[in-house]
């Protein structure tokens, strides 16, 4: 009588051609189902101004400072260093001297910080910071 042998062969073999879908299937559903904690900050609503105030013009003097740096008192340029003595002796004429701060949206706040520094060392502390009025409809 023939002997027969046995050919089973058992493979280990893990399919893996669909593991990528699953991982990705899984990604999507805990991206879809995470609820993002929202930050808990403090609650500050800022004040609009609702009315300004004229003020004479020679009891004013306006600080510009534009995107480029550019620093301007009354419509001169001048440097960072400059606005300390400029104030000096704007005071001394003129104690009651307000002065405005006009900056664009986009300055960067070390030339705000910068400039309220010299303004300190100069002792103007009437300080006014004036924006544009919004626009009805905005």
């Amino acid at each position: 009588m023939a002997r027969f042998t046995r050919t089973v062969h058992s493979d280990s073999n893990i399919p893996t051609g669909s593991m990528a879908d699953i991982a990705f299937l899984l990604l999507i559903f805990f991206i879809v189902t995470t609820i993002f904690r929202m930050e808990d900050g403090l609650n500050v609503i800022l004040p609009r101004a609702e009315a300004g105030q004229k003020l004479p013009r020679q009891q004013l003097v306006n600080i510009y400072i534009d995107l480029r740096g550019d620093i301007s008192i009354d419509d001169n340029l001048i440097r960072m260093t400059d606005i300390e003595p400029i104030l000096v002796t704007k005071l001394q004429e003129n104690s009651s001297t307000v002065v405005g701060l006009k900056f664009d949206e986009g300055v960067p706040y070390k030339w705000v910080h910068d400039c309220l520094d010299q303004m300190k060392r100069a002792n103007a502390l009437n300080t006014a910071f004036t924006v544009e009025p919004e626009k009805s409809g905005s």
